[in-house]
């Protein structure tokens, strides 16, 4: 099985560095964060079985992707990553955490000193904390 978070066979001069080093996570948003620096991270989602009751997660996101198609991981040239930061968007540090309507910002930091951002929320309206409920 591939691994989703490996680019394909254009990163070979990153196949040493071909790990999943860096992590975070946003307990506010149910979700946790893992990067690689071969440039790729994923975003899980927290779950709990109805049926069981038994914990795990599921795989929500993998950025970068197309702005065109949130599904399609973005292709081209890679970069080394250099790490990867999460926090809330400007502004939105002291608002109530129980009302889930925070924005998260997400930063990619690459080797050669350019950067990648991205904004994680809830959809409006949803007080549920489900999968379907995530955006990027």
């Amino acid at each position: 099985m591939r691994c989703p978070l490996t680019p394909g066979p254009a990163t070979q001069s990153l196949d040493a560095v071909d790990r999943q080093c860096f992590s975070t996570h946003v307990p506010e948003l149910g979700i946790f964060i893992v990067g690689s620096p071969i440039g790729r991270v994923a975003i899980f989602a927290l779950t709990k079985s109805r049926a069981s009751g038994e914990f795990g997660f599921e795989l929500e996101y993998i950025l970068p992707f197309n702005k065109r198609d949130e599904n399609e991981v973005l292709s081209g040239a890679y970069k080394r990553m250099a790490g990867v930061a999460v926090g809330p968007v400007q502004g939105e540090l002291g608002r109530d955490e129980a009302g889930r309507g925070r924005r998260w910002r997400l930063l990619m930091y690459f080797m050669d000193h350019s950067m990648m951002s991205f904004e994680i929320g809830r959809k409006r309206g949803g007080g549920d904390v489900g999968l379907e409920e995530l955006v990027v």
